[in-house]
């Protein structure tokens, strides 16, 4: 059940105009968050996908490739999947996977369900706040892709989007190049400032603007 005294961040849809708006709740209004992951490896698993896209592995591989593009940029934070979980693995991280990614209906989700959240496109919540840090919903009452074409809401940058508040990051009004800018654009690259904000927390990867570009073809391409 989701604590709703916990602090999360969520997107939201505008019914009349068809924008993106965004809510935050519940934690002070300080420039940043004030915790981010001790760990230097966080784990995640796809509990639920969608049936919007093709083949769970896709979703798996948007998932990885959103969050390298975040990986590459700093020197003390990794990202693994996790499926299952030999006896060495759950005596190294646990059995909980740290990021809990799921898609739900809003008629199968403790949050989605409540009054007035009918218009929330996913969500996601903070590090360090115990099981529930870095967990992120999407809304299956949308249409997900992977290109975020024909009426789609691209998957990639959502959790992109989502997976910056699941490290710590709060919103970014100032800068509309942003992935953290409060309004859904598609976009799938960082900004300058996203990648200034994150190294801050978790330190710069050195030389990741030759490795960034060594892989762009990967990184540009869709999957």
């Amino acid at each position: 059940m989701i604590d709703p005294a916990a602090a999360l961040c969520e997107f939201k849809l505008n019914p009349e105009t068809g924008d993106i708006e965004v809510s935050e709740s519940n934690f002070p209004k300080i420039d940043e968050w004030p915790h981010k992951w001790k760990k230097k490896t966080v784990t995640w698993r796809l509990y639920s996908d969608t049936p919007d896209i093709e083949g769970r592995k896709k979703e798996e591989k948007i998932i990885k490739r959103g969050l390298l593009r975040w990986q590459l940029r700093v020197k003390n934070l990794k990202f693994r999947m996790v499926n299952t979980y030999s006896r060495r693995f759950v005596n190294k991280h646990g059995v909980h996977p740290d990021m809990v990614i799921n898609f739900k209906s809003p008629a199968n989700d403790d949050y989605l369900s409540q009054a007035g959240k009918e218009n929330v496109l996913a969500y996601a919540y903070f590090p360090g706040q115990g099981e529930i840090s870095g967990d992120i919903t999407f809304n299956e009452k949308y249409n997900w892709s992977a290109h975020g074409k024909n009426g789609t809401y691209n998957m990639e940058h959502v959790l992109m989007h989502e997976a910056g508040h699941g490290i710590g990051l709060r919103h970014d009004p100032h800068t509309k190049d942003s992935i953290m800018y409060p309004q859904y654009t598609g976009k799938t690259s960082l900004g300058k400032r996203d990648e200034e904000r994150i190294q801050s927390f978790y330190g710069i990867r050195p030389g990741y603007e030759t490795l960034v570009q060594r892989l762009k073809g990967y990184l540009s391409r869709e999957l």
